[in-house]
């Protein structure tokens, strides 16, 4: 099976939209989905109506997690009960569950590039990146050949289950996109007395960047993410009691 001979049908041109785009699956014919003015081009066709992306043999919707259900909703209105679908949300359990019960006949997977756009500029390449993988439903042969497929783009394939991915994520990738968040409302910029550590710090920051709408999604979607929070309140107010 050749994954890159598949044609893939992308909902959404966000972060997650230009990676898949871009950098997962650059050779593929991609039917994307978007209200954005892009020009079509001999690997992409762009589409308003998601009712264009029904025969795709692949259909990731790239949305906000706010918006899952109501797209795999729509999805399940017009799709073919065997086409694979497969999201990359921020979160695992809960884009699993609603593709579960909202499209119980589909071949489905959960995945979750642990990187975007910022950080592939950075490096130059997805080389080495963290790319996480469950498979739901679909067949072994399909599930082995997209594997197969990752492993030419260099990535590291780490195969857990959703509910481990939610609680190790609100350690890791929460906490980055709070410090993110915070850095950004503080105007943390670089200096000319900046010690290691703040250089550090700084570079890391442009990593991830500040982005609310994930913060406020995962804080809504992954259970581990509100404790984690909590505890970091709880930081801040012990050094203030420090006097």
């Amino acid at each position: 099976m050749d994954i890159s001979q598949k044609t893939i049908g992308i909902i959404g041109f966000g972060n997650f939209g230009k990676v898949l785009v871009n950098n997962i699956f650059p050779n593929n014919k991609i039917i994307l989905v978007t209200t954005q003015e892009i020009t079509s081009s001999e690997h992409v066709t762009v589409v308003k109506n998601i009712e264009e992306i029904k025969n795709a043999d692949i259909i990731i919707p790239a949305v906000p997690i706010r918006n899952f259900a109501e797209t795999i909703k729509k999805l399940a209105a017009i799709i073919n009960p065997q086409t694979i679908v497969m999201d990359i949300c921020s979160v695992m359990e809960y884009p699993t569950k609603i593709m579960q019960e909202n499209l119980p006949n589909n071949q489905l997977f959960a995945t979750h590039p642990m990187f975007g756009p910022n950080s592939i500029a950075k490096r130059g390449s997805m080389k080495d990146m963290n790319y996480v993988l469950h498979n739901i439903s679909t067949p072994s042969d399909f599930y082995e050949a997209f594997k197969d497929y990752l492993k030419t783009l260099g990535v590291n394939i780490i195969e857990i289950t959703p509910q481990e991915h939610d609680r190790l994520s609100a350690k890791s990738q929460f906490v980055s996109l709070l410090i993110g968040e915070i850095t950004q409302q503080l105007q943390f910029e670089k200096t000319i007395i900046d010690t290691p550590g703040a250089e550090a710090l700084q570079h890391a920051v442009s990593f991830s960047g500040a982005d609310r709408h994930i913060i406020e999604d995962m804080l809504t979607y992954n259970t581990f993410c509100r404790p984690i929070l909590e505890e970091f309140k709880k930081v801040l107010s012990s050094l203030e009691e420090q006097k």
